[in-house]
């Protein structure tokens, strides 16, 4: 029984690291939606501050974007 956990401890600990070999920030930085996410970043930021939940129904464009 000993063997068993030991062995499905192994397995369990190997397989971890192949979860977060994926870098996130950069596939989400490559991708362009057309939207003004510096502006939108600012707003939220400062709707953190008082407490405030911000839902974007149509978000802003950016100058040289497209949706």
């Amino acid at each position: 029984m000993k063997i068993r956990s030991l062995f499905a401890i192994c397995a369990m600990t190997s397989l971890l690291p192949a979860c977060s070999s994926m870098d996130h920030k950069t596939a989400a930085n490559s991708y362009n939606d057309g939207y003004d996410h510096a502006y939108m970043s600012q707003v939220e930021k400062q709707a953190a501050a008082t407490g405030t939940t911000i839902i974007w129904v149509n978000p802003p464009l950016a100058k040289n974007g497209k949706p």
